[in-house]
C-alpha cells in the first residue's frame, strides 16, 4: 500500500496572508495549480483554494483587488502525517469535503496532496483490474 507521502507534491507554493485574493489567483493561475498554504510569520495558518475563491469571494462581490486572502482561506489546514494510507486521506477529504490536505513529518509540514493525486494513483493501480473491483481494495493495496 502506498502511503499518502508517496502521493503528496513537495514543491509547496504559498501566499502571504495579506496578500489579495486577486494576487493569489494570478499566482494560482501562473503555476497551474488549485491551492495555495497561506502564511503568517513563518507559519502554515491555511490554505486559499479555487473554491474558496469562487465560493467565499466571488459570490460575496468582495473586491479582489483589495480583500488579502486570509479573508476566505480555509483554516485550520487538515493535515495528515505522511506514513497514513491513501484510504484514510480520501476519507479525511470526503467527510471535510476537502480536495487538499496538508502532508507532514514529525509535526512539519512538507508537502500537500490532493484529490486529483489519490485519482490517479487509483487510475494507475486499476488499469488492467477486474470490473467489479472497489475503490476501497485498490487503496487497501
Amino acid at each position: 500500500m502506498v502511503s499518502i507521502g508517496g502521493l503528496m507534491n513537495t514543491s509547496i507554493k504559498t501566499v502571504a496572508c495579506h496578500t489579495t485574493i486577486h494576487e493569489a489567483v494570478l499566482k494560482m493561475r501562473d503555476e497551474h495549480i488549485g491551492a495555495l498554504f497561506v502564511e503568517k510569520d513563518g507559519d502554515y495558518v491555511g490554505i486559499v483554494t479555487e473554491r474558496d475563491i469562487v465560493w467565499k469571494a466571488a459570490a460575496s462581490k468582495l473586491d479582489l483587488e483589495s480583500t488579502p486572502v486570509e479573508d476566505i482561506m480555509g483554516t485550520p489546514l487538515l493535515t495528515l502525517d505522511a506514513g497514513e494510507s491513501t484510504s484514510v486521506a480520501l476519507d479525511l477529504m470526503l467527510r471535510g469535503l476537502n480536495r487538499y490536505l496538508a502532508v507532514s513529518e514529525h509535526g512539519k509540514i512538507v508537502g500537500m496532496t490532493s484529490s486529483r493525486d489519490i485519482l490517479a494513483y487509483l487510475r494507475q493501480i486499476g488499469e488492467g483490474q477486474p470490473k467489479g473491483e472497489s475503490w476501497q481494495s485498490l487503496l487497501d493495496r
